[in-house]
């Protein structure tokens, strides 16, 4: 059975988006968990590896990624709908 770490986040949610001031001291916690050796150690344990990214960086990743996947699907064929 796998047993969450102290600092673990897997997913956070909001019913409403949150004020900034929120969402930065969440960011932070997060950089720092990331770069925490005990952190890092039990998820290279798991492994997976971590790597953080502020939510600008996140932001741009996921664009970067759904246009490889959109322009992989168009590749195979398929179309929206």
């Amino acid at each position: 059975e796998r047993k969450p770490l102290p600092h673990q986040v897997e997913f956070v949610t909001a019913a409403a988006p949150p004020p900034e001031a929120v969402l930065a001291k969440l960011e932070e916690a997060c950089g720092k968990a990331a770069k925490d050796p005990a952190v890092t150690d039990a998820m290279k344990k798991q492994g997976t590896l971590i790597e953080f990214l502020n939510r600008k960086a996140y932001g741009d990743f996921l664009q970067k990624n759904d246009k490889i996947n959109a322009d992989l699907a168009q590749s195979l064929g398929y179309k929206r709908k």
